[in-house]
């Protein structure tokens, strides 16, 4: 994503130049190891007896931001797609950083017993 940040996507109507590939190159990969990255660790999720409670919520945001990908990129409801797409990425974090919040507190906590 951060190579997108630095390629601006072409604007539309125009013949596309080196700069918009690149952009769309990039975002590309990074959509598909997201989403593969999802899927991944919803597996681990299901198998994990700490991650258990999260794993249905994960495998439907999976399952979202994989329908969404493949959603039309043209036409009037784009960015309504676009959104739907990003929500479900952005809300999968969020739910994956959730479950490791406890894990960090536990690993705090360990380090300043062995401190002292």
């Amino acid at each position: 994503m951060i190579v997108d940040a630095f390629f601006p996507i072409d604007r539309g109507g125009m013949q596309p130049e080196t700069v918009g590939t690149v952009h769309i190159l990039a975002a590309l990969v990074a959509f598909v190891c997201a989403i593969l990255g999802m899927f991944v660790l919803t597996r681990t999720f299901k198998r994990d007896a700490g991650w258990q409670p999260y794993w249905r919520l994960s495998v439907a945001l999976a399952t979202a931001a994989l329908v969404a990908f493949f959603l039309p990129s043209e036409g009037a409801w784009t960015g309504i797609f676009q959104r739907v797409f990003m929500g479900a990425i952005i809300a999968w974090m969020v739910l994956a950083a959730r479950g490791l919040r406890p894990t960090c507190g536990e690993a705090s906590t360990r380090q300043r017993v062995r401190v002292r």
